[in-house]
């Protein structure tokens, strides 16, 4: 008989515990989508974007760390080869692929690497996806432009963490036809040197929304406590409508390492509180004020996970990703509301079907309504970091045309 290595085995058995301490749900997972042509070192899934069936997966470390990002385009039964997307001007070292972000037919690849960074916009022209402009700001010297993407679509929102004296800096850039013009740059009203603002950035209906997890508190001495920022207004007219700290916060959480919003709802993540296993702090808006509504742990958490570490919601659903937990094999949890900010309960829905040691699943997530990604670029584990994304499709959407589970077993028997 096979032996199963420990580490897998410590995988398995912890996945599994933690899953029993959550609201069951039917196995969802559908597909593991891997470059065909994958190499060590890839780190395939860094970013990860999914929007009407199709997922975006970047992979920065391909080919000397030009990078490399890849379309699946998974809207039928099954998901088909994927399209292959890099510029011809990268050179080693570009990262192209550290972030990615899709709105329809546009998709954004950030290539951090280069100085300041640099954004490629495509678009997607009788199925195929071809380059529409590279944008960079305009007299930059190492912003790490690009770390974070958000796309509505006209509108693209850049962020630049190290903008300044690592104060950091937001972009907007609008489209006017094919062209993309910068329309604002955002900086919080009380800014710091080292802040880490646009580390992680959300863009949905005239509302901007960045982290700064390095930001320090009120008190005099602390540090990396974090805060988010939110700021409404569109083209070049934008506003700061809030800073966003939750009283909870302690020295080194880093809350808003990622953010993610939907409509009046936000989450963000704060992954190094409570000793790194992580929390995530749903926020809601009310007029133009805003209010912590929930704070979420990790089921079974434990120090080190780094739950927060990633973050993506919709209307009801909420995933957080953790990719340090079980050893660094990762998880991503699916929460779910009947409709209350401040009701979640977690469920088994983004839970892998086969986890692996060393994949860091969780590191990017996304959510387009019952479609769930879960990015894994140490896939598949060791020295290998060839990189995967996990592809989810709810069941409710498999079940509501009316079939019952019995009936299903019946016709299988």
């Amino acid at each position: 008989m096979r032996r199963i290595p420990s580490a897998i085995l410590s995988c398995a058995l912890a996945a599994g515990a933690a899953a029993s301490a959550v609201e069951g749900a039917l196995a969802s997972e559908r597909d593991v989508l891997v470059n065909p042509s994958a190499q060590a070192g890839d780190e395939g899934g860094i970013g990860v974007a999914i929007d009407a069936g199709r997922v975006a997966s970047g992979a920065p470390g391909e080919a000397a760390a030009r990078g490399a990002a890849y379309v699946f385009d998974c809207s039928g039964i099954a998901c088909t080869s994927p399209q292959r997307l890099a510029p011809g001007d990268l050179a080693d070292g570009d990262r192209f692929g550290a972030a990615v972000a899709m709105s329809g037919d546009t998709l954004a690849i950030a290539a951090t690497g280069a100085s300041p960074g640099a954004v490629y916009v495509y678009v997607r022209v009788a199925g195929n996806w071809l380059q529409q402009a590279r944008i960079a700001p305009a007299g930059a010297v190492g912003e790490h432009f690009g770390i974070a993407l958000a796309l509505a679509s006209d509108t693209l929102v850049v962020g630049a963490d190290r903008a300044g004296t690592r104060a950091g800096a937001v972009y907007v850039f609008t489209r006017t036809g094919t062209a993309w013009n910068q329309t604002a740059r955002l900086t919080p009203a009380d800014a710091h040197a080292g802040d880490a603002f646009g580390r992680s950035v959300a863009l949905d209906a005239g509302t901007i929304v960045a982290g700064a997890p390095l930001a320090p508190g009120a008190t005099a001495g602390s540090f990396a406590r974090g805060a988010a920022y939110v700021f409404t207004g569109g083209g070049a007219a934008w506003s700061q409508q809030a800073k966003l700290v939750p009283a909870s916060l302690a020295d080194g959480d880093s809350f808003g390492f990622a953010v993610a919003m939907k409509g009046d709802r936000m989450v963000i993540g704060a992954p190094m509180a409570q000793s790194r296993a992580g929390a995530a702090h749903v926020f809601e808006r009310s007029g133009s004020t805003w209010s912590e509504r929930a704070r979420i742990v990790a089921p079974i958490g434990v120090s080190g996970d780094r739950f927060g570490w990633s973050v993506a919601i919709n209307a009801s659903r909420l995933l957080v990703g953790a990719p340090y937990a079980f050893g660094a094999c990762g998880r991503a949890v699916l929460y779910r509301t009947t409709g209350s900010a401040a009701s979640w309960f977690a469920t088994t829905d983004a839970d892998l079907a086969a986890p692996l040691p060393e994949t860091l699943a969780g590191w990017s997530v996304a959510i387009d309504g019952a479609r769930l990604a879960t990015a894994a670029p140490g896939y598949a584990a060791g020295d290998d970091h060839s990189g995967a994304v996990y592809r989810f499709d709810s069941t409710d959407v498999l079940f509501s045309d009316g079939f019952e589970l019995s009936a299903l077993a019946l016709a299988c028997e």
